[in-house]
């Protein structure tokens, strides 16, 4: 007999849950990113966090399959990925109070769709069938650099090593229409002190100003196609990229398939090789086709990092 979708989930889970493993405690893990936080990390934190984001990508794959279960017949681009070390370690520097295990974006997926319409309809869709702990809506209530999406914050429950209790971690679910997610690539191609609100005041400018445009013409087109997505497969693939951010191209992308262990060792022993190089950016991506990434991460296939402008937005 075939399985439900939900037990197929619990069987992935399980399965998954020996993929990594930690030999660390909650309590110390978020000692650890208060460490960092104050700049007085000790000899082998920075591995012990490694070890952590490791110990969550097995919800990376569990959270692509609830998440392309849900969606299955809508017409969506869904991708995810881990954070990258330096990056968590930076947040961890920026967010005061911020606890490393209560960190949501650990694990994050994006989905992209091609209107508002169908954007809303995905939030809808996710929310009754998730279990979902928040939603923070950045269309309605943006922020001052112009971010535009919906942000979905979901439980997952974890067990950590000398605690038999489960402890309720996060990931995040971005979904954003094309033209969203054109604003998001052009702040990205511009460095990530942008983002974090610094960056040239004409850089600012100018994505404030591509933001107003581009909140004008959803308004008044909130069912127009910006991008043809079809629906497809909910099976998982693994991709290893390897960027060169000075050069704004990517040097090397290796696709392991369905095999998540394959994928992580690749991930691992490209972290190693590079760990010197701050130029380099090894990133770990899950995908329902590998051909779907230049639409969800089109800052990696894409010259210098920057997305095609729409003539409605210029």
């Amino acid at each position: 007999m075939a399985l439900q979708p939900q037990n197929k989930l619990k069987l992935l889970y399980h399965r998954l849950c020996n993929l990594m493993t930690l030999n660390t405690s909650r309590k110390a893990l978020d000692n650890i990113g208060v460490r960092f936080r104050d700049n007085r990390e000790q000899v082998g934190d920075r591995e012990l966090i490694q070890d952590y984001r490791f110990f969550r990508s097995e919800d990376l794959a569990f959270g692509f399959q609830s998440i392309s279960l849900a969606l299955k017949d809508k017409p969506v681009a869904i991708s995810g990925r881990l954070k990258r070390t330096d990056t968590l370690i930076r947040k961890l520097r920026r967010e005061e109070t911020m606890k490393l295990t209560f960190m949501a974006d650990i694990v994050g997926f994006r989905i992209l769709v091609a209107s508002p319409i169908i954007q809303n309809s995905v939030k809808d869709a996710l929310c009754n069938l998730l279990p979902v702990k928040y939603v923070k809506d950045y269309i309605n209530e943006p922020p001052n650099s112009g971010y535009q999406g919906i942000h979905i914050i979901c439980q997952i429950p974890k067990t950590f090593p000398g605690n038999n209790a489960e402890s309720n971690l996060a990931y995040e679910i971005q979904i954003r229409t094309h033209y969203q997610h054109i604003w998001s690539t052009t702040s990205e191609s511009m460095g990530e002190q942008v983002k974090e609100g610094g960056g040239t005041e004409d850089q600012r400018i100018q994505l404030v100003t591509l933001a107003t445009k581009i909140r004008s013409f959803e308004k008044e087109n909130p069912d127009v196609e910006q991008v043809k997505i079809i629906s497809s497969t909910t099976n998982p693939v693994y991709i290893v990229l390897n960027y060169d951010k000075s050069k704004g191209s990517t040097i090397s992308r290796q696709n392991f398939g369905q095999n998540l262990a394959r994928g992580i060792e690749y991930y691992k022993y490209l972290e190693d090789q590079f760990s010197r190089n701050l130029n380099n950016e090894v990133v770990l991506l899950v995908s329902n086709e590998e051909k779907r990434l230049p639409i969800s991460h089109t800052r990696y296939y894409s010259l210098k990092g920057r997305p095609n402008i729409p003539m409605e937005l210029r």
